[in-house]
C-alpha cells in the first residue's frame, strides 16, 4: 500500500486537535497561524503559535503516548497532512541510527521546551489604560501573538495589569513585563476570540519580508 501526504485548507477556529487524544496525524503548516494550548490549573494556556513551515504534532506519534496540547487555527491555514503509516513508514526506513536520534529528541521535547511566539515589525498606535484611569499613547516596537513592546515606555510598575488597544481592535488585558530605556515589554492575557482577532491584524499588517528577520519571544518554561 502507498502510502501519502494531503494538503488540506482550514477555516479559522478549527481544532486539528485536542490535549489527551492520540495521534494519527502530524501537520506541516504552510500558511496561516495555529495556536497550541495546554490545561493548566483548570485554564487553558497558551504554550505558542505556530506559522509558516512549521511542523506540529508529531510527538504522540512517534513514542504513542496521548497529546499534551490542543492545537486551533488562529486564521485560514493551509497544511499537509501527514498520516501516522506515513510517518513511520519513514523513519522505520531511516535505520537504527536515526530511528535512536529520533527517539532521544522526542524524549528531549518531552521534558520541556519552551514556548514560544515570532516577533512581528508592525506600525501602530497603542493607548494603554493604566491602573489609575490614564490613558497613555504609544507606538508598537514589535508584536507577537503573546505580547507587545511599546514606546515611549511606561512608568516603573512591574507586573501590573492595563488595558492595551491597539489600532481599531478592542482594549486588551496585558501584564507589564518590565521597562528600559528602548520600551516595554507586555504580555497579552486573551481570550480565544480576543486572539483570532489579534492574529487577524498580525497578518495583515505583517509583510512576509519581515518574517525573514522574525525572532523568538521567549516567556516561561512549558512542555511542547
Amino acid at each position: 500500500m502507498r502510502l501519502e501526504t494531503k494538503r488540506r485548507q482550514f477555516p479559522s477556529g478549527h481544532v486539528l486537535f485536542h490535549e489527551g487524544s492520540y495521534g494519527f496525524e502530524a501537520y506541516i503548516i504552510e500558511s496561516g497561524l495555529v495556536e497550541v494550548t495546554r490545561m493548566s490549573e483548570g485554564q487553558s494556556r497558551v504554550i505558542g503559535t505556530y506559522e509558516d513551515n512549521s511542523l506540529i504534532g508529531l510527538l504522540s506519534i512517534i513514542d504513542g503516548q496521548p497529546r499534551q496540547n490542543t492545537a486551533r487555527t488562529l486564521t485560514r491555514t493551509s497544511c499537509i497532512v501527514l498520516p501516522d503509516l506515513y510517518i513511520k513508514e519513514k523513519i522505520d526506513g531511516a535505520g537504527d541510527f536515526i530511528s535512536t536520534i529520533i527517539s532521544l529528541l522526542v524524549g528531549r521535547a518531552r521534558a520541556g521546551e519552551r514556548r514560544h511566539f515570532r516577533r512581528h515589525s508592525i506600525e501602530k498606535a497603542v493607548a494603554v489604560s493604566l491602573p489609575d484611569g490614564s490613558l497613555a499613547q504609544h507606538r508598537t516596537v514589535d508584536i507577537s501573538m503573546g505580547g507587545i513592546k511599546i514606546t515611549p515606555p511606561l512608568p516603573p510598575m512591574s507586573d501590573a495589569m492595563v488595558q492595551v488597544k491597539i489600532a481599531d481592535l478592542p482594549f486588551f488585558p496585558a501584564r507589564i513585563l518590565g521597562s528600559n530605556a528602548s520600551g516595554s515589554r507586555l504580555q497579552f492575557d486573551m481570550s480565544g476570540d480576543e486572539r483570532m482577532m489579534l492574529a487577524n491584524l498580525i497578518f495583515k499588517h505583517s509583510g512576509r519580508a519581515d518574517e525573514a528577520e522574525a525572532g523568538i519571544v521567549h516567556f516561561v518554561d512549558m512542555e511542547l
